[in-house]
């Protein structure tokens, strides 16, 4: 299945982010999702701060902060 979802392309061109997430992330099971063709595998009680780390190194978010609120009406 992952390999299938790599083989689709984005409207810009690039293969999309397969980030997979288990109940343990055991080192065989990082092994074989790797070969899968799996960009990140995450154990389901994965911490925010480690989420958005990974897909910040996908390029997905931005973690150099937020830009100012316009509180202005």
């Amino acid at each position: 299945m992952c390999r299938s979802a790599k083989q689709r392309k984005l409207p810009n061109g690039n293969a999309p982010v397969v980030m997979m997430f288990a109940p343990t992330a055991g080192s065989m099971d990082r092994i074989k999702a790797g070969l899968a063709g799996c960009d990140a595998y995450l154990s389901r009680s994965v911490g925010e701060a480690e989420f958005y780390k990974v897909l910040a190194q996908h390029r997905l978010v931005s973690l150099d902060g937020f830009e100012k609120t316009d509180l202005a009406y």
